[in-house]
């Protein structure tokens, strides 16, 4: 995660007015507060300012609201918690972090069946993302399901070797495809990933403006790979 917000940090450098790349910068402390790899007298203060310009920038932006959410439940603020995951998966249904947050706060409240719900839930929509799993067996864990929880533990530990290997797979063919491109992915407008396949073919030369713009995404691109431990993310 260090990693991470180091290549988001960078983002920023290059782009200070990038709603998306504050946002990924403080989702980026959320699980280093969780996993005590950073204090919270130090993490919190940075987190909050992160989300604080991404709220001005793009007061719509679903993924500031679930960095809000990590921030109010290492607060212990949970009322506050509740009230930011709702507005994330209001602005994005289909997000699985921002249903794990909801979830962390539901387990949190002892609301063990609405947890094991929302924990399936953001498990569905990402079933390669290891907090998603991690989550699950800890709401099975939770509602009493242990065999079910030791089960998902191992479909989890799976789920990393396989990614370890495509991730690295990946890497190097990112290598050795040099100055081509095959399948590239872009940033759209909206800040989001989107595919863009093709045939082998030399890449030309971007326009000034637009070359800032892709040493940005490329940027952010390696930072969400640091952060998921080599799963894909969407930002």
């Amino acid at each position: 995660m260090e990693k991470a917000a180091g290549f988001f940090e960078q983002a920023l450098q290059k782009d200070s007015n990038y709603a998306p790349a504050y946002a990924a910068l403080a989702n980026a402390y959320g699980p280093m507060l969780q996993g005590h790899l950073l204090r919270p007298k130090e993490g919190l203060p940075k987190m909050e300012e992160a989300i604080r310009r991404a709220l001005e920038l793009d007061p719509t932006l679903a993924e500031a609201h679930i960095a809000m959410a990590a921030a109010r439940f290492n607060e212990w603020d949970f009322p506050g918690a509740e009230r930011e995951s709702l507005r994330a998966i209001e602005l994005s249904p289909g997000d699985a972090l921002a249903r794990n947050w909801y979830g962390y706060y539901l387990g949190a409240v002892g609301r063990r069946k609405d947890y094991l719900n929302e924990a399936r839930r953001a498990l569905e929509l990402d079933p390669l993302n290891r907090m998603s799993n991690g989550n699950f067996a800890t709401a099975l864990f939770d509602a009493g399901q242990y065999a079910e929880a030791f089960e998902q533990t191992q479909q989890g530990a799976r789920t990393r070797f396989q990614l370890h290997n495509r991730s690295s797979a990946a890497g190097r063919a990112s290598r050795e495809d040099g100055a081509t491109c095959r399948g590239s992915r872009r940033v759209s407008e909206n800040g989001r990933f989107a595919e863009r396949s093709g045939s082998r073919s030399p890449i030309r030369k971007p326009e000034r403006s637009e070359s800032r713009f892709c040493s940005v995404c490329s940027i952010l691109a390696r930072g969400a790979t640091a952060a998921s431990g080599g799963d894909c993310v969407l930002l």
